[in-house]
Protein backbone atom coordinates (compact mmCIF):
# COMPACT_ATOMS: atom_id res chain seq x y z
CA UNK A 1 0.00 0.00 0.00
CA UNK A 2 1.60 3.19 -1.23
CA UNK A 3 2.33 6.14 1.55
CA UNK A 4 -0.45 8.55 -0.34
CA UNK A 5 -3.30 5.92 0.32
CA UNK A 6 -1.73 5.24 3.75
CA UNK A 7 -2.23 8.81 4.93
CA UNK A 8 -5.35 9.31 2.90
CA UNK A 9 -7.10 6.85 5.64
CA UNK A 10 -4.84 7.62 8.53
CA UNK A 11 -7.02 11.42 7.93
CA UNK A 12 -10.05 9.73 7.33
CA UNK A 13 -10.06 7.74 10.45
CA UNK A 14 -9.17 11.15 12.31
CA UNK A 15 -12.13 12.95 10.64
CA UNK A 16 -14.41 9.83 11.57
CA UNK A 17 -13.65 10.42 14.98
CA UNK A 18 -14.79 13.13 16.27
CA UNK A 19 -17.86 13.05 14.27
CA UNK A 20 -18.36 9.87 16.12
CA UNK A 21 -18.22 11.47 19.31
CA UNK A 22 -20.11 14.45 18.71
CA UNK A 23 -22.95 12.56 17.46
CA UNK A 24 -23.16 10.90 20.94
CA UNK A 25 -22.58 14.11 22.66
CA UNK A 26 -19.99 12.74 24.90
CA UNK A 27 -18.89 14.96 27.94
CA UNK A 28 -15.47 16.21 27.93
CA UNK A 29 -15.32 15.76 31.67
CA UNK A 30 -17.41 13.20 33.56
CA UNK A 31 -17.30 12.66 37.19
CA UNK A 32 -18.68 9.78 39.35
CA UNK A 33 -18.91 9.28 43.02
CA UNK A 34 -19.00 5.87 44.68
CA UNK A 35 -19.29 5.48 48.77
CA UNK A 36 -19.00 0.63 49.33
CA UNK A 37 -19.59 -0.26 52.44
CA UNK A 38 -20.01 -3.89 53.95
CA UNK A 39 -22.71 -4.52 55.97
CA UNK A 40 -23.70 -7.69 57.03
CA UNK A 41 -24.29 -9.97 54.43
CA UNK A 42 -24.43 -7.41 51.86
CA UNK A 43 -22.10 -4.95 49.76
CA UNK A 44 -23.57 -1.54 49.23
CA UNK A 45 -22.54 0.23 46.16
CA UNK A 46 -23.42 3.97 46.09
CA UNK A 47 -22.76 5.58 42.81
CA UNK A 48 -23.98 9.08 41.42
CA UNK A 49 -23.35 9.46 37.63
CA UNK A 50 -24.29 12.62 35.87
CA UNK A 51 -27.03 12.05 33.39
CA UNK A 52 -25.34 13.80 30.52
CA UNK A 53 -22.92 10.64 30.35
CA UNK A 54 -26.13 8.43 29.96
CA UNK A 55 -27.27 7.23 26.06
CA UNK A 56 -29.63 4.89 24.10
CA UNK A 57 -32.16 5.27 27.10
CA UNK A 58 -35.89 6.10 26.35
CA UNK A 59 -36.80 9.09 28.43
CA UNK A 60 -40.46 10.30 28.78
CA UNK A 61 -40.29 13.62 27.77
CA UNK A 62 -43.32 16.51 28.02
CA UNK A 63 -43.62 17.15 24.07
CA UNK A 64 -43.95 21.08 24.01
CA UNK A 65 -40.59 21.29 25.81
CA UNK A 66 -38.22 18.40 25.65
CA UNK A 67 -38.16 18.27 29.27
CA UNK A 68 -38.34 15.18 31.66
CA UNK A 69 -41.74 13.93 32.33
CA UNK A 70 -40.63 12.95 36.15
CA UNK A 71 -43.88 11.61 37.15
CA UNK A 72 -42.93 8.16 34.42
CA UNK A 73 -39.67 8.45 35.01
CA UNK A 74 -38.89 5.87 37.56
CA UNK A 75 -38.97 2.81 35.06
CA UNK A 76 -36.02 4.75 32.74
CA UNK A 77 -34.10 5.45 35.56
CA UNK A 78 -33.62 1.90 36.86
CA UNK A 79 -32.85 0.93 33.17
CA UNK A 80 -29.89 3.56 33.01
CA UNK A 81 -28.56 2.90 36.68
CA UNK A 82 -28.58 -1.43 35.70
CA UNK A 83 -27.13 -0.58 31.97
CA UNK A 84 -24.66 2.51 32.73
CA UNK A 85 -24.10 1.44 36.62
CA UNK A 86 -24.50 -2.24 37.48
CA UNK A 87 -23.48 -3.77 33.89
CA UNK A 88 -20.33 -1.56 34.07
CA UNK A 89 -19.16 -2.87 38.00
CA UNK A 90 -17.36 -5.84 38.38
CA UNK A 91 -16.99 -6.60 42.26
CA UNK A 92 -15.21 -9.66 43.81
CA UNK A 93 -15.17 -11.20 47.32
CA UNK A 94 -11.78 -13.01 47.50
CA UNK A 95 -11.31 -14.55 43.87
CA UNK A 96 -15.14 -14.48 43.20
CA UNK A 97 -17.12 -12.45 41.26
CA UNK A 98 -20.17 -11.15 42.88
CA UNK A 99 -22.97 -11.69 40.14
CA UNK A 100 -26.55 -10.66 40.47
CA UNK A 101 -26.71 -7.24 42.50
CA UNK A 102 -29.83 -5.78 43.37
CA UNK A 103 -30.78 -2.57 42.41
CA UNK A 104 -32.45 -1.16 45.52
CA UNK A 105 -32.90 2.36 45.12
CA UNK A 106 -32.59 4.57 42.14
CA UNK A 107 -33.71 8.28 41.54
CA UNK A 108 -33.02 11.63 39.71
CA UNK A 109 -31.34 14.76 41.92
CA UNK A 110 -30.24 18.13 41.25
CA UNK A 111 -26.61 18.80 39.62
CA UNK A 112 -26.04 20.96 42.85
CA UNK A 113 -26.83 18.61 45.26
CA UNK A 114 -24.29 17.85 47.90
CA UNK A 115 -25.38 15.15 49.29
CA UNK A 116 -23.01 12.99 48.62
CA UNK A 117 -20.21 14.41 50.85
CA UNK A 118 -21.37 12.11 53.50
CA UNK A 119 -22.43 8.59 52.94
CA UNK A 120 -24.90 8.74 55.27
CA UNK A 121 -26.59 11.96 53.34
CA UNK A 122 -25.98 10.40 50.34
CA UNK A 123 -28.30 7.34 51.51
CA UNK A 124 -30.51 9.88 52.95
CA UNK A 125 -31.17 11.60 50.04
CA UNK A 126 -31.67 8.30 47.97
CA UNK A 127 -34.60 7.18 49.80
CA UNK A 128 -35.79 10.99 50.18
CA UNK A 129 -38.78 12.45 48.47
CA UNK A 130 -38.80 12.46 44.87
CA UNK A 131 -38.03 15.59 42.52
CA UNK A 132 -41.52 17.59 42.18
CA UNK A 133 -43.21 16.68 38.85
CA UNK A 134 -42.90 20.50 38.19
CA UNK A 135 -39.19 20.62 37.83
CA UNK A 136 -38.21 21.19 34.49
CA UNK A 137 -34.90 18.98 33.45
CA UNK A 138 -33.49 17.94 30.01
CA UNK A 139 -32.65 14.40 30.01
CA UNK A 140 -29.06 16.06 29.87
CA UNK A 141 -29.64 17.57 33.12
CA UNK A 142 -29.02 16.09 36.62
CA UNK A 143 -27.16 13.53 38.31
CA UNK A 144 -28.47 9.43 38.73
CA UNK A 145 -28.13 7.99 42.08
CA UNK A 146 -28.10 4.19 42.53
CA UNK A 147 -27.87 1.44 45.57
CA UNK A 148 -26.92 -1.92 44.20
CA UNK A 149 -26.51 -4.29 47.15
CA UNK A 150 -24.47 -7.35 46.39
CA UNK A 151 -24.65 -10.53 48.37
CA UNK A 152 -21.39 -11.27 50.47
CA UNK A 153 -20.39 -14.11 52.96
CA UNK A 154 -18.66 -11.72 55.30
CA UNK A 155 -18.12 -7.98 55.83
CA UNK A 156 -14.39 -8.99 56.74
CA UNK A 157 -13.77 -10.40 53.34
CA UNK A 158 -11.14 -9.16 50.83
CA UNK A 159 -13.20 -7.18 48.26
CA UNK A 160 -12.07 -5.96 44.76
CA UNK A 161 -13.89 -3.08 42.89
CA UNK A 162 -13.44 -2.80 39.49
CA UNK A 163 -15.21 -0.07 37.74
CA UNK A 164 -15.46 0.38 33.64
CA UNK A 165 -16.43 4.02 33.34
CA UNK A 166 -14.45 4.92 30.26
CA UNK A 167 -17.45 5.70 28.20
CA UNK A 168 -19.19 8.67 30.53
CA UNK A 169 -16.78 10.94 29.10
CA UNK A 170 -13.60 11.70 27.21
CA UNK A 171 -11.95 12.02 31.00
CA UNK A 172 -13.35 10.53 33.73
CA UNK A 173 -12.90 10.99 37.45
CA UNK A 174 -14.27 8.29 40.02
CA UNK A 175 -13.69 10.08 43.73
CA UNK A 176 -14.18 6.50 45.94
CA UNK A 177 -14.91 6.43 49.79
CA UNK A 178 -15.08 3.36 51.65
CA UNK A 179 -16.43 2.96 55.11
CA UNK A 180 -16.47 0.24 57.82
CA UNK A 181 -19.03 -2.18 58.32
CA UNK A 182 -19.99 -0.74 61.69
CA UNK A 183 -20.53 2.88 59.97
CA UNK A 184 -18.30 4.67 62.55
CA UNK A 185 -15.06 6.62 61.58
CA UNK A 186 -12.03 3.98 61.16
CA UNK A 187 -9.27 3.20 58.60
CA UNK A 188 -11.21 2.92 55.27
CA UNK A 189 -13.04 6.43 56.27
CA UNK A 190 -10.15 8.51 56.72
CA UNK A 191 -9.40 7.35 52.80
CA UNK A 192 -10.37 8.88 49.49
CA UNK A 193 -9.20 6.96 46.30
CA UNK A 194 -9.59 9.36 42.97
CA UNK A 195 -8.97 7.56 40.08
CA UNK A 196 -8.70 9.84 37.09
CA UNK A 197 -8.69 7.82 33.51
CA UNK A 198 -8.20 9.16 29.91
CA UNK A 199 -9.65 7.12 27.01
CA UNK A 200 -10.46 3.15 27.32
CA UNK A 201 -9.35 1.19 30.45
CA UNK A 202 -9.84 -1.06 33.28
CA UNK A 203 -8.76 -0.16 36.90
CA UNK A 204 -9.90 -1.42 40.51
CA UNK A 205 -9.53 -0.81 43.44
CA UNK A 206 -8.95 -4.07 46.06
CA UNK A 207 -9.17 -4.37 49.64
CA UNK A 208 -6.31 -6.57 51.39
CA UNK A 209 -7.57 -8.78 53.58
CA UNK A 210 -8.66 -6.94 56.64
CA UNK A 211 -6.86 -4.00 56.80
CA UNK A 212 -7.39 -0.41 55.25
CA UNK A 213 -5.51 -0.76 52.27
CA UNK A 214 -6.57 -0.58 49.03
CA UNK A 215 -4.54 -1.45 45.89
CA UNK A 216 -5.75 -0.13 42.64
CA UNK A 217 -5.54 -2.54 39.33
CA UNK A 218 -5.21 -1.32 35.96
CA UNK A 219 -4.91 -3.08 32.44
CA UNK A 220 -4.66 -0.18 29.81
CA UNK A 221 -2.35 1.65 27.43
CA UNK A 222 -4.10 4.64 28.56
CA UNK A 223 -2.89 7.00 31.84
CA UNK A 224 -4.46 6.60 35.39
CA UNK A 225 -3.49 8.42 38.30
CA UNK A 226 -4.26 6.84 42.05
CA UNK A 227 -3.84 8.54 45.06
CA UNK A 228 -4.63 8.55 48.13
CA UNK A 229 -5.48 11.96 50.46
CA UNK A 230 -7.50 12.56 53.62
CA UNK A 231 -10.57 13.02 53.97
CA UNK A 232 -12.41 16.44 54.38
Amino acid sequence: MSRAICGGLFIAILLFLPARLTAHDIPADATVHVFIKPDGNRLNVLVRMQMVSIHEIDWPVHKEDGTLDLSRIEPSLRDAATKWIGNRMDVYESDARIDSPKLAAVRLSLEGDASFGRYEDALAQLYGPPLGSGTKLLPTQGVLDALFEYPIQSDRSRFSFHPQFDRFGLRVLTVLRVLEPDGVIGHWNTKVAILESCGWIRCGIRRCGRSSKWVSTTSSMAPIICCFCSAL
